[in-house]
C-alpha cells in the first residue's frame, strides 16, 4: 500500500512537472504599438510591459529590417536615437519567443519629428505639443491667449 501512494505522488509530481513546462506561448496584450520620437533624442521603451504572460525565458526580435539608430534587447527593451535624417514614418513587427513557442506578432508604428527643443512662445512661456503637421515631419504646438 505504500508503494503505491508513493508512486502516486511521483506520478502526480511527474504530471504537474509537465504541465508547468507547457506554459503558453507569450500573447500580448495590444493590437499594435505606436510611438512619436523626435529626432535627436534618445528614446526607449519597455516591450515586455505589454505582454499578458510575461516571464523570464521571453526573447524578443524584430523581424524585417532594422533601421541603423534603432536597437531592441533580447529583453525587450526598445531603444532609438534617430538623427535629424530620419525624420518620417516607420513600420516594425516584433516577435515575442519562449523556447520553441513563437507566440504573435507586434505592429509598431514608429513616426519620428524633428526637434522641437526650445519652442516659445512670444511672449517667453512655453508652447504645448498639440500634434503633429499632416505630412508628420513637424511638431504642432499652441501658445496661451492673453
Amino acid at each position: 500500500m505504500i508503494r503505491s501512494k508513493s508512486l502516486m505522488l511521483i506520478l502526480l509530481f511527474g504530471l504537474l512537472s509537465v504541465r508547468a513546462a507547457m506554459a503558453a506561448p507569450p500573447q500580448w496584450i495590444t493590437n499594435g504599438f505606436n510611438v512619436v520620437m523626435t529626432a535627436g533624442t534618445t528614446h526607449c521603451d519597455d516591450l515586455s510591459t505589454m505582454l499578458a504572460n510575461p516571464s523570464s525565458d521571453i526573447t524578443f526580435t524584430i523581424v524585417g529590417a532594422v533601421p541603423s539608430w534603432l536597437t531592441l534587447s533580447s529583453n525587450g527593451q526598445l531603444c532609438a536615437n534617430p538623427p535629424t535624417s530620419a525624420v518620417g514614418h516607420y513600420t516594425l513587427q516584433v516577435i515575442a519567443s519562449s523556447g520553441s513557442d513563437a507566440g504573435s506578432l507586434l505592429p509598431i508604428n514608429i513616426e519620428v519629428v524633428a526637434n522641437p527643443s526650445g519652442a516659445t512662445c512670444p511672449d517667453g512661456s512655453a508652447a504645448t505639443e498639440v500634434g503633429l503637421t499632416p505630412d508628420h515631419k513637424y511638431m504642432l504646438f499652441a501658445c496661451p491667449n492673453k
